[in-house]
């Protein structure tokens, strides 16, 4: 007898499910709903309207599918056995519901249960859904192709499996079948279920290649877009990372992709960018794409001509910006999307960095064209923008013709269009490394690079906020590859950038922030001077004084007055008493507000950026200063930079321990009275997986061992054995240098607890000192090691050459270091003669004859 639910009780559930969407009712309704879950029928209940109240609307049964899902997710493994059979039967009937969002519901609870037990759990299941595309029913096609196309997304190593039987070999087949199917949906999920397949690429999908790329070819002029879309979408995933499956048909593949281009649907055609984008990567497709291009780049530089719309947008910016330029950035500009112009260009830009001066032959003249064009400015900007795409890549070629090109760019900058103007200031900035370049090495520098930079200079105050815009960056990048050559010009480049500091819209001071750090960074000796100094500093504090502590426009000055920091030095010395106390407040105040919303999810959280940015501003600090002194004597800071390396966040945790290893380095006294708390920290965070706070985690505790010495001993047993394991698994990552350094710098504190580990990391030490630029951290890093390797001697016999190669990489110790290092290294002669001989075979000639020259070791 099937089971029937109790009416009163099915009537309670159907009211709650009737108010489920209403926002003010979801609280009440979900605490409601936990009593509801401990009666032993609940899973039960939720089935029988999810399948039997089709009088309820779509909403009440969904929200019913959807609550039993997310039961079975948590308590699968707790429903009777019989229960979960007659769910498994129901739910996999209700595939064919008429409903479509029903048919979704279900088949999100089927892969529910699979995500519990696998497809091994419910055997029925596949054998099931393949009977069902036999049917000749739109909503069961429907319903077990979306089924499907879910499961293919986390288990296609399943279905391919031999355990399963491989049920992939029967799939593919019916899943090719569905390509054809008159209905455009239906296409739709056959192919983003194969499409699921292309990076496992399991092996019978390997076997059914050329089937399925035949099955593409066949739907390149399919009517539906989507499908369209999908097919150039497989093709791309092929050329990025499967290319061999696509040569037999390279040349096909490209027509259709060359078709896709021209497509009128604008994400298909945005896909075939990124098409050409991936497959010139590959040396296979070089010859046969460079036979494509005369009819390729024509389409590309006509895709990044303005449409109606953008101009029609592009002339409200401009009317908006001419009736107040102080205004911002408009949040719905549709140039801040990725668009077919956007994606054109990058094409344009992948194909010259790989044909470079090859494609100057063919692109030159369109470009060339659309210049001289008469009719419309667009064309005109569309070849000013072609331009800026091959500018670096096709550098050499374009050399003989870039005075013309600079000389046409700076008279462009007054052209009456605005996106002109913009255009021409970003084309500049691809040219800013040639004319840097060419100020360096030529009789007369300042033929280009000061009516350039005049001209950038005078864009920052252009009625447009666009070009604004584009002229700072564009100013941004002249400041990283113009080092040599700007320091003349510091003062009026300054001068600009605090103008426009002073005028700017705050949505808009970004690229301004961005300008004056590049050009602190840079520039920092030809800054650090009272005149610069006094020009650049007071506009700053005014705007930190007047900007609330949580006020995220203080984001962007805090990295900027890092930056400043770092380039004035201890010029920075008396902003310190204004910058510092406000710093440590905005650290408490954040914490203290991610606390209450912790607690409470009527508040909101605030913006993690304020700890990562402030604690960076105060590594700065601390750095430029080599202290910071009493003022953060007896204040919360050092109980707040604790709590910031529990937080969840990884970027805070970094900033945290960057500003550690400050502190470590520079002001140790403020470190010392914590040590314990803060060295507890460390053994989650040494996790090269987490690749960045590793990386400062390592950098700090190397630190510490430097400055604490036998203070942090007790500590090493439990770190030394993590940074092991540390070293082996960051082997090529980022985390890997400074790991290596902190492993060798705890031999500092307590080498007899370093010394027995040596031996598993010793040739990823020496890899490390070898590639390593000698600094203060690699000598006493090495000072760290030789102290483990005599605490250890016995690994100088076992590992003697690891052991002289790492000494060898220092490469001019002092009197006293290389005592040290020569006793090490005569040790095995001294103490074991007898097997001196057979150490002294295995060290290679190269090394030995190191060892011979410095050492005298013979």
């Amino acid at each position: 007898m099937s089971w029937v639910p109790e009416p009163g009780s099915l009537q309670q559930l159907l009211q709650l499910l009737r108010v489920a969407n209403d926002a003010s009712s979801q609280a009440l309704i979900l605490k409601q709903f936990e009593v509801l879950k401990q009666h032993p029928d609940w899973a039960r209940y939720l089935m029988f309207v999810l399948i039997n109240c089709t009088s309820e609307p779509d909403h009440v049964r969904e929200f019913a599918g959807v609550t039993l899902k997310n039961f079975v997710l948590q308590n699968v493994t707790t429903i009777a056995p019989s229960v979960q059979a007659s769910l498994r039967a129901d739910v996999a009937n209700i595939l064919g519901d008429n409903r479509s969002v029903i048919r979704r519901t279900a088949a999100n609870i089927i892969t529910s249960i699979v995500k519990k037990t696998g497809l091994a759990g419910w055997p029925e299941l596949i054998p099931g859904l393949l009977g069902n595309l036999n049917s000749q029913s739109f909503p069961i096609l429907d319903g077990t192709l979306y089924t499907f196309q879910l499961l293919f997304e986390d288990y296609c190593s399943e279905l391919d499996s031999e355990a399963l039987g491989q049920p992939l070999q029967f799939i593919l087949p019916k899943l090719f079948q569905f390509y054809q199917h008159p209905h455009e949906q239906l296409r739709f999920y056959s192919l983003c279920c194969t499409a699921e397949l292309i990076f496992p690429l399991p092996p019978t999908l390997i076997l059914n290649m050329d089937t399925l790329l035949k099955g593409l070819f066949l739907l390149v002029n399919d009517t539906a877009d989507k499908v369209r879309h999908r097919v150039c979408r497989v093709f791309v995933t092929l050329a990025e990372i499967h290319v061999d499956a696509l040569l037999p048909y390279i040349h096909d593949v490209l027509a259709h992709v060359l078709h896709f281009a021209r497509d009128t649907e604008e994400k298909v055609a945005i896909e075939a960018c990124a098409f050409w984008v991936a497959a010139v990567e590959s040396p296979e497709f070089k010859h046969p794409l460079k036979g494509i291009l005369p009819n390729l780049l024509p389409i590309l530089l006509q895709n990044m001509i303005y449409t109606d719309l953008d101009i029609t947008l592009l002339e409200i910016e401009e009317a908006r910006s001419a009736k107040n330029p102080s205004l911002g950035l408009d949040d719905g500009d549709s140039q801040t999307d990725w668009n077919i112009r956007k994606s054109s260009c990058h094409a344009v830009e992948a194909l010259a960095c790989v044909f470079q001066d090859e494609l100057l032959p063919l692109v030159l003249p369109m470009i060339q064209q659309a210049l001289n064009s008469d009719r419309l400015w667009q064309f005109q900007e569309c070849g000013i923008l072609a331009l800026g795409c091959i500018s670096r890549p096709c550098r050499t070629g374009l050399s003989p013709h870039m005075a013309g090109i600079l000389e046409f760019l700076i008279q462009q900058m007054n052209h009456p269009k605005s996106a002109i103007r913009a255009i021409t200031c970003w084309s500049m900035s691809r040219c800013w490394e040639w004319v840097s370049n060419n100020a360096a090495h030529s009789n007369n520098p300042e033929r280009f690079l000061k009516p350039l930079l005049n001209s950038i200079l005078l864009r920052m105050q252009d009625p447009s906020m666009k070009v604004r815009h584009a002229a700072c960056s564009s100013l941004a990048i002249l400041e990283e590859v113009g080092e040599e050559v700007l320091t003349d010009y510091v003062g009026v480049i300054l001068q600009a950038l605090m103008t426009a500091f002073q005028t700017y819209h705050p949505s808009t001071l970004l690229t301004v922030y961005d300008g004056i750090s590049t050009l602190a960074t840079s520039m920092k000796d030809a800054l650090n001077n009272e005149q610069c100094i006094s020009l650049m500093i007071p506009p700053l504090i005014s705007k930190w004084n007047a900007l609330a502590d949580n006020d995220e426009n203080l984001l962007p000055l805090i990295e900027c007055l890092a930056s400043i920091c770092s380039a004035l030095g201890t010029g920075f010395l008396p902003l310190e008493p204004m910058i510092v106390p406000r710093s440590i407040k905005i650290l408490e105040n954040t914490l203290l507000q991610h606390a209450v919303a912790q607690q409470d999810s009527h508040y909101e959280e605030p913006h993690y950026n304020f700890l990562a940015d402030t604690l960076d501003l105060l590594s700065a600090i601390g750095e430029s200063l080599k202290n910071l002194g009493s003022l953060c004597q007896h204040t919360s800071l050092m109980p707040s930079v604790l709590e910031c390396t529990r937080f969840a966040a990884p970027n805070v945790r970094v900033s945290a321990y960057g500003f550690i290893g400050v502190l470590a380095k520079f002001s140790f006294e403020l470190l010392s009275p914590h040590l314990d708390a803060v060295m507890q920290g460390f053994a989650d965070n040494l996790i090269p997986e987490v690749a960045r706070v590793c990386s400062n985690a390592s950098w700090a505790l190397g630190e510490i061992a430097v400055h604490a010495r036998e203070a942090i001993s007790n500590y090493t047993p439990v770190l030394a054995p993590l940074l092991v394991t540390a070293v082996l698994e960051s082997v090529g990552s980022d985390p890997f240098e400074n790991v290596c350094v902190c492993f060798c710098r705890l031999g500092l504190s307590a080498p007899n607890f370093v010394g027995p580990h040596l031996d598993k990391v010793l040739k990823e030490i020496r890899d490390m000192f070898r590639n390593k630029g000698w600094s203060e951290e690699s000598e006493s890093a090495l000072l760290g090691l030789v102290s483990s390797v005599v605490a250890n001697p016995a690994v100088i016999c076992t590992h003697y050459t690891l052991v002289a190669e790492c000494i060898l990489a220092h490469p001019s110790p002092s009197q006293d270091l290389a005592q040290r290092f020569c006793q090490i290294v005569h040790y095995p002669r001294i103490s074991l003669p007898s097997e001196w001989p057979r150490i002294r075979s295995s060290v290679p000639g190269r090394a030995m004859t190191a060892l011979k020259r410095v050492y005298n070791v013979s």
